[in-house]
């Protein structure tokens, strides 16, 4: 009879519409870990928009949800009884919550994936976790500024594996230009100016937010599954990323790695500057001014007309993501980081 192998286990914080939780669930257990999930968006809160709306006449009802939720959570942990919390962005999760499952001996770990407009909730989360990750080294210099030794960069990435077939064989350019996103008047002004000006060269939209009730509904296609957006681009010539810029940010979008992982031309606006340290500019994707819709137009009628130099730009962009910026390639720097944090622990006791 085989002896049983006792794997450590991770309790991934999450909720269901979370498009890095899958990946990351998917890549600890290929490192050998057991995992399980809590997703921290549940109940009549977030199910119910009466309930939602009786919250603006009885704002009780918010303060005890967030009280519930956490309450289920410590019960997931006792249950489940990790090694690991892995939580990404858990901002319904209190400090005194993560401080009682530190006293377990659990190491706790926050991949928080949203920029400086976010700004509250990283200030409140990042000091309690052992290990927190943010995704712009903007943001991960203010919370050194403020002393914090336990925050550490970490972009997103794009979810394939290895292994897996080129998107050059055989492929089926279906779209001219493609953009998987939300919509937003407040945050996303900039990125429809520029789809506005290409969307006469072929321009398709997929996303949420109301798409549909813009100047740019005949482009829009439909509501995606974060898991289809890489087939789309497998399809598309060019990918068009325009990123939000009304408050200070260097961290890129998922975009650009799920773009270059279907290996289409990304196209992406300058505005962000860790772009230029994750992929080369002119080799590996191509930039233009934030905000210039003039040369966005021309890029995008120059590569539409000249495939062989696009699909070259694009091949080489698609061997770094797959060799650089696949979740495997992240997770294995979260637990480097977790492995060093432990080892310090560990002679922390023994001294």
């Amino acid at each position: 009879m085989m002896e049983k192998i006792n794997k450590k286990k991770i309790l991934i914080v999450r909720v269901e519409a979370c498009s890095f939780a899958g990946p990351c669930q998917k890549v600890f257990e290929k490192m050998g870990y057991e995992t399980a999930t809590f997703d921290y968006r549940t109940g009549p809160y977030f199910s119910s928009r009466i309930v939602r709306r009786a919250t603006r006449i009885f704002p009780i009802i918010k303060k005890w949800t967030k009280k519930d939720i956490n309450r289920r959570f410590i019960r997931a942990v006792n249950k489940y009884r990790p090694n690991y919390v892995f939580a990404l962005k858990g901002e319904m999760l209190e400090p005194e919550t993560i401080e009682l499952v530190k006293k377990k001996g659990i190491v706790t770990i926050n991949w928080f994936p949203d920029f400086i407009w976010a700004w509250d909730g990283i200030e409140k989360l990042a000091p309690v976790y052992d290990l927190f990750f943010c995704q712009d080294p903007y943001v991960l210099r203010l919370l050194r500024d403020k002393g914090l030794k336990n925050c550490f960069y970490l972009p997103s990435a794009a979810d394939i594996d290895k292994n897996d077939i080129e998107p050059f064989e055989n492929r089926e350019e279906e779209f001219n230009i493609s953009m998987c996103g939300s919509y937003s008047k407040d945050y996303y002004e900039k990125r429809d100016k520029c789809l506005t000006f290409v969307k006469d060269l072929g321009l398709n939209i997929w996303g949420i937010g109301g798409w549909d009730k813009t100047e740019l509904k005949d482009s829009f296609r439909g509501v995606l599954l974060p898991s289809e957006v890489i087939n789309i681009y497998r399809k598309s010539k060019i990918v068009v990323n325009a990123h939000y810029t009304e408050e200070p940010a260097e961290g890129i979008s998922p975009r650009s790695f799920e773009a270059t992982a279907g290996g289409a031309l990304l196209i992406s606006d300058n505005g962000r500057a860790d772009i230029f340290n994750l992929f080369k500019d002119g080799e590996e994707f191509v930039s233009f001014p934030d905000g210039d819709t003039g040369k966005l137009k021309e890029l995008v009628e120059y590569y539409l007309s000249h495939p062989e130099e696009r699909v070259k730009i694009a091949r080489r962009g698609y061997e770094k993501t797959k060799t650089k910026h696949t979740y495997f390639d992240r997770m294995e720097e979260v637990f480097r980081v977790v492995m060093n944090f432990e080892k310090q622990s560990e002679n922390l006791q023994k001294s």
